[in-house]
């Protein structure tokens, strides 16, 4: 509890116990998870089904997570929950009781008799099935083969490439599965606006654009309002000095004044520097500037987000690695490489097909990662000032295109495509 995140946790362990008693619970979910893969593998033998049970159930328990209310008579199953176990850290910090049959029982007891009474149940199952050789196809299964034997056959280049690749090779679900991971990243995202930030947020909506007389008499008038501020303070302290005026009353005063000096800072070190930069570059440069809120930019263009940038660079290239690295050598493992190039389409047209559709795939997994970090600018801090020009930002005041900030974040995406 001397951590400040504890505070709210009863039980009476030092810091290594309570790390210790983490590192279980994270085992036990995970074992739990693993046990439920299992039966069904057991019980289903088709790959497809076995990955579409496994997200339904962790859909449902998201579900059930997101929409029950905290007061609601469901809340049990709000909270008695994998996916509440897994990803809230709260339930690890926090005492919480929960109503199971109007009997209040603490979470953090209920989550191991849950645990222990799930992998008995599991274990003794999964045992059950696999000595009485009950892993044979389900119903649903069958179905699913018997509607595929009535199908029409596909004969087409395009179905059977996208079938080895999606399917044969398991990208799909490695897609869908990391399209969730992306998403549920996306909304954990909050703002990172500091107070000054939001003190340069308020000045720049007021003098967003080019430099104009009006944006000039603003800051001119905000330089006086300080200027007039210091000579109030420089008064006060004299009548308190000569004994005009009580401490009381005077200090009082000072904190008056000081909560209109709170944005002084921000005016003179950003506002004034950007105005300072910005006729400075008019001189050498011959192009007029804008003032513009860049918070979100500036993350977009990895100016203070570097980490972030290398982030998304690196679950890219994984992610581009895993499912594309079949695409020809799944061919060569098989020996299906020698049957293929002796068909009419088995050369210049299937690698055509292989090449469009692992493009594809390069396109979705492009999307998946910058996208929901677009997304969440846009959400979070605002895309306003998009036609200004891209020099407007300081960190870029040497990128020698005369383009906007629109232009540069086009390119930016495409040459990261491209690469």
């Amino acid at each position: 509890q001397s951590v400040d995140t504890c505070m709210g946790l009863a039980l009476p362990v030092n810091v290594w116990q309570y790390l210790l008693l983490l590192f279980l619970m994270k085992w036990l979910l995970f074992f739990l998870f693993a046990l439920i893969l299992l039966l069904f593998s057991l019980v289903i033998r088709s790959p497809v089904l076995i990955c579409a049970g496994i997200i339904g159930i962790v859909g449902v328990e998201y579900v059930a997570y997101t929409l029950i209310s905290s007061t609601s008579s469901l809340s049990f199953f709000k909270y008695v929950n994998l996916v509440y176990f897994t990803f809230q850290p709260e339930f690890y910090r926090t005492y919480l009781n929960v109503d199971f049959f109007s009997v209040p029982v603490n979470l953090f007891t209920l989550f191991f008799v849950v645990c222990v009474v799930l992998m008995a149940c599991l274990i003794a199952g999964n045992m059950l099935l696999f000595c009485r050789g009950k892993n044979k196809a389900s119903k649903g299964a069958a179905l699913f083969a018997s509607r595929r034997k009535k199908r029409h056959v596909q004969v087409h280049l395009t179905s059977h490439e996208l079938y080895k690749a999606l399917i044969a090779n398991k990208v799909l679900f490695l897609l869908l599965a990391f399209l969730g991971f992306q998403l549920y990243g996306a909304t954990q995202a909050k703002s990172m606006l500091t107070t000054d930030d939001l003190y340069y947020k308020s000045y720049v909506q007021v003098l967003k654009g080019p430099v104009t007389e009006a944006s000039l008499s603003f800051i001119e008038k905000e330089q006086e309002k300080f200027t007039h501020i210091d000579e109030q303070t420089r008064e006060l302290g004299e009548q308190f000095q000569s004994g005009s005026l009580s401490q009381s009353k005077y200090e009082e005063e000072l904190i008056r004044l000081s909560a209109q000096t709170k944005s002084r800072k921000v005016f003179e070190q950003d506002i004034l520097g950007q105005l300072r930069y910005m006729e400075e570059y008019k001189e050498t440069q011959g192009r007029e500037l804008w003032f513009v809120d860049d918070f979100g930019f500036r993350q977009l263009t990895a100016e203070q987000s570097v980490g972030t940038d290398q982030y998304n660079a690196f679950l890219l290239v994984l992610m581009l690695i895993v499912g594309l690295s079949a695409t020809f050598s799944s061919e060569y493992s098989s020996s299906m490489a020698r049957l293929i190039t002796t068909c009419p389409k088995g050369r210049g047209a299937t690698v055509t097909y292989k090449l469009c559709i692992s493009f594809l795939i390069v396109l979705f997994v492009f999307l998946t990662v910058y996208l929901p970090e677009l997304i969440n600018i846009v959400r979070l801090y605002g895309m306003d000032g998009l036609d200004a020009p891209v020099q407007s930002m300081q960190h870029l005041q040497q990128f020698p295109l005369a383009v906007s900030i629109r232009g540069y974040l086009v390119l930016l995406y495409v040459t990261r495509l491209l690469a």
